[in-house]
């Protein structure tokens, strides 16, 4: 449900404003309304800062690792010191990241070569012998080399050969050889080296780990600082100076169950003010407040978008049909059965803020289980199989892959026609019932093919009815223009019937997904039982491949049946629905940073 919001307007006297503006940030309940669409420096400087810091408990929450030690024991008063300690850490890692790569190719270069004296060669040249290093092909050396020079092979690393020839001022060598130049450091030193850069580098994980394990509440803070000091100037650059400058205008969005807060403070700081409820044309925010169990799947409709604020909040709509989605996407009562329980055990031991996303798992689990059984699934097997007939009537209750098929179509079938009836509430919300007549006559329309095709009922009934929402798509689609281009759209929107057909076949993915995860389940259960009848190992590998191959199912199963209801959800049904989107979220002055 969308909370319906009143639009206030503010008549301050300028010397009044800045104790206005940090009353109005006590309370925290007024959106404020921007005036001007163009930020000033001031605002992207802060907006950059606050950037900056939440990458910093982005790039903490990462090394984040509550059994670290505590040799280690920070320093740090504020958060921007956080920051800049974070910063040059971070710098200095990827300097020592480099210095790593730069010594791994020195020692891949210097390896053939073995231990040398860089002391020992420069001694050499200033008593006129130098020593020179080469490299060719094994089958491209010759042995004449050794007897024309003085040559000492060093390295053989099929299919090259590394070799040094001693040289005189006077000799001149002529070998057809790739001649290479001295590394500045033997193996040896280089890769002390490393030991040295990993061992700083093991010190400046460990430093981070420490930050992130103390220093983080200093941190969120300092966000919630800069936050609010970006408000303030926003608040600033979104109020208007009326009366040269004597009197300044603030206008804001406040949710209806906050009236009386602020109705109370302007009475009592004796603030002009005026509110009204607002209309669609005053782009109010979106505040959302649904029972507890909608509640749960807020955060999935946010990932698309807010509703506007003149249309109905889908949530509590889909909610249901997602559950039953993943459900039977995933389609197996053992793994039900494991995250319901995981999610139970794990649910106490979180922080209050991710206890409803497992409360939603519970549900997801929950749903799983149910229709695990229905389909006759639990650890990848067959309940519908000869093995278990002594279920006995508990399997009437279960469903084979045809009907289990015919099911998925029916829930979408059934999806499409809600998302269309939800279409008509907003309509008749937004525009009035003169705009429902498109909808109303689509539902008349499938229910008629689905008569036709599969129940004739009504025998040509439905024919007469399909033919009478046909015209009123022709003649209703659009009130609002004249009849012959309105003819026009109603022909083109007549082509949607194929859009309804692809909506309804998309839900076969719900069968599909369900199916691949069970034959998936039962390929990992018949490697399992090969495995057994290994002697002596055979019963440690069964439990382990078991282990592992439910456990692989289990994870990419769950990822499918996320993101498959999700799916439908965004585009089947939203769409079916007439969803708009586009809503703004309630941001408080003053408020919590979200």
């Amino acid at each position: 449900m969308i909370i319906p919001m009143y639009k206030y307007d503010f008549l301050v006297y300028h010397d009044d404003f800045n104790r206005f503006l940090t009353g109005l940030k006590d309370l925290g309940v007024l959106h404020i309304k921007p005036h001007h669409s163009v930020s000033s420096g001031t605002i992207s400087d802060t907006q950059t800062k606050l950037k900056k810091i939440r990458d910093t408990i982005s790039l903490l929450l990462k090394h984040k690792n509550d059994t670290s030690s505590d040799h280690i024991s920070p320093k740090l008063e504020n958060g921007q010191q956080i920051i800049e300690k974070v910063e040059a850490l971070q710098t200095e890692k990827q300097h020592l990241q480099l210095t790593l790569q730069n010594l791994d190719n020195a020692i891949s270069y210097a390896e053939p070569w073995g231990m040398f004296s860089p002391e020992t060669l420069k001694k050499l040249k200033e008593n006129g012998i130098t020593v020179q290093m080469y490299s060719c092909a094994e089958k491209l050396f010759d042995p004449k080399w050794k007897t024309d020079y003085l040559l000492e092979i060093i390295q053989v690393y099929t299919p090259n050969i590394f070799f040094v020839i001693f040289q005189t001022k006077d000799e001149e060598i002529t070998i057809k050889a790739n001649r290479l130049t001295w590394p500045e450091n033997p193996t040896s030193v280089l890769k002390n080296e490393i030991e040295q850069v990993t061992v700083r580098m093991s010190a400046i994980f460990q430093e981070l780990e420490m930050i992130s394990k103390y220093d983080m509440d200093i941190l969120y803070a300092y966000e919630q600082e800069i936050y609010t000091q970006m408000q303030i100037v926003e608040a600033y650059e979104q109020s208007k100076n009326l009366n040269e400058n004597k009197v300044v205008l603030l206008s804001g969005f406040v949710p209806q169950f906050k009236q009386v807060e602020i109705n109370s403070y302007c009475e009592e700081n004796k603030i002009f003010f005026l509110s009204e409820k607002v209309k669609p044309k005053d782009q109010p925010p979106v505040l959302l407040k649904n029972r507890k169990f909608p509640q749960l799947y807020e955060f999935i409709g946010k990932l698309y978008s807010l509703p506007s604020y003149s249309e109905l909040d889908l949530t509590p709509f889909f909610a249901p049909f997602f559950m039953m989605f993943f459900g039977l996407c995933l389609g197996d009562a053992g793994y039900g059965l494991l995250i319901l329980i995981a999610a139970t055990l794990y649910k106490y031991k979180v922080s209050s803020t991710l206890r409803p996303m497992l409360t939603l798992v519970q549900w997801l689990g929950l749903a799983t289980v149910i229709f695990g059984i229905i389909t006759g699934n639990l650890f990848g097997l067959n309940l519908l199989g000869d093995k278990f007939v002594f279920l006995g009537s508990f399997r009437s209750i279960m469903l084979d892959s045809n009907q289990i098929f015919n099911f998925a179509l029916v829930l979408g079938f059934i999806q499409i026609i809600f998302g269309l009836c939800i279409q008509i509430a907003n309509k008749v919300k937004q525009f009035g019932w003169k705009y429902t007549v498109t909808p109303i006559s689509w539902i008349i329309i499938l229910f008629g093919i689905i008569d036709m095709a599969i129940l004739k009922l009504t025998g040509n009934i439905s024919t007469y009815f399909i033919y009478v929402a046909i015209l009123a798509i022709l003649i209703f689609n659009d009130p609002d223009t004249s009849i012959l281009p309105r003819i026009g759209k109603g022909i083109w929107e007549l082509y949607g019937i194929t859009g309804f057909i692809g909506d309804l076949l998309s839900y076969i993915r719900l069968f599909a997904l369900g199916i691949s995860g069970a034959i998936l389940g039962l390929v990992v259960n018949d490697i399992a039982m090969r495995l057994l009848s290994i002697d002596w190992i055979g019963p440690i590998l069964f439990v382990v491949f078991l282990l592992f191959g439910h456990g692989l199912n289990l994870i990419v199963s769950s990822l499918g049946a996320f993101v498959h209801p999700m799916r439908l959800t965004f585009v089947e049904f939203y769409k079916n629905a007439g969803f708009s989107g586009g809503g703004k979220a309630y941001k408080p002055f003053g408020g919590k940073i979200s």
